[in-house]
C-alpha cells in the first residue's frame, strides 16, 4: 500500500521519506555488502564473505519494525515513489548524557543526490527536538571525503583525529572525530 502522508508529514523531506526497516529490505541490504569499497570505509575493515541471506535476514530481523529501539533506530530511506534508496542508525549510546551517533549508507545507484542530506536533517532533527539529546558524536576515515563533505554541510565541527588508526588496502588512515551539539543544531549550523 503507498503511503500518502498530509502535508508536513514529520518523517518525509522534499525527495525522501523515512520509515521502518522491513523484511523485504533484506535482499538489498545484504547486497550492500559487496560493494567493498563502501562497506571499508563504513566499517574500517574488509568484511569477510557475507554470511548466507537467510543468517543476514534473521539478524536484521530485531531492527525491522522497531521491534527494538533501546539501544538502535534503524530508518529506511526511500524516495517519494516508496524505491528503497539507503538506511540510517541512531544509535542511542549515551542517554545519562544526551550523547548519541549516527551511521547511513545510501546505495552506490542513488548516491549524490541529496538524499543522504535530507535523511540525516530529518534524524538529526528527531533527535534533537523529540528525543532531548545534547550532542551528535560522528567519526569517518580521513579518506571518505564525501562522508567530511556531508558532516560539514550539516553543520558538524572537527573536533580531533586518531591518527594512523586504521590499517587498510596497505597504509594506515588517521581517523576524524565530528560533533555537533544541541545549540550548534539549533542556531542554524544543520541546515
Amino acid at each position: 500500500m503507498k503511503l500518502q502522508p498530509y502535508e508536513g508529514y514529520y518523517w518525509q523531506g522534499k525527495s525522501v521519506r523515512l520509515r521502518p526497516l522491513r523484511k523485504s529490505d533484506a535482499e538489498k541490504k545484504w547486497r550492500e555488502w559487496t560493494d567493498t569499497h563502501a562497506r571499508r570505509l563504513l566499517e574500517y575493515q574488509l568484511d569477510l564473505p557475507p554470511v548466507s541471506y537467510e543468517a543476514y535476514e534473521a539478524d536484521l530481523e530485531d531492527s525491522c519494525e522497531f521491534k527494538d529501539t533501546s539501544r538502535r533506530i534503524s530508518f529506511a530511506i526511500e524516495t517519494l515513489d516508496e524505491e528503497f534508496v539507503g538506511w540510517i542508525n541512531l544509535f542511542k549510546g549515551g542517554v545519562k548524557n544526551g550523547t548519541f551517533a549516527l551511521g547511513a549508507a545510501v546505495f552506490r545507484e542513488h548516491r549524490a543526490r541529496g538524499y543522504g542530506y535530507e535523511a540525516l536533517q530529518l534524524v538529526l532533527q528527531y533527535a534533537f527536538e523529540e528525543l532531548r539529546m545534547h550532542k551528535c558524536n560522528t567519526e569517518c576515515l580521513a579518506i571518505n571525503e564525501g562522508s567530511i563533505r556531508l558532516q560539514t554541510k550539516l553543520g558538524f565541527v572537527e573536533e580531533g583525529r586518531r591518527r594512523e588508526t586504521v590499517f587498510m588496502d596497505g597504509s594506515h588512515h588517521d581517523i576524524i572525530l565530528f560533533g555537533l551539539t544541541e545549540e550548534e543544531y539549533r542556531t542554524g549550523k544543520a541546515s
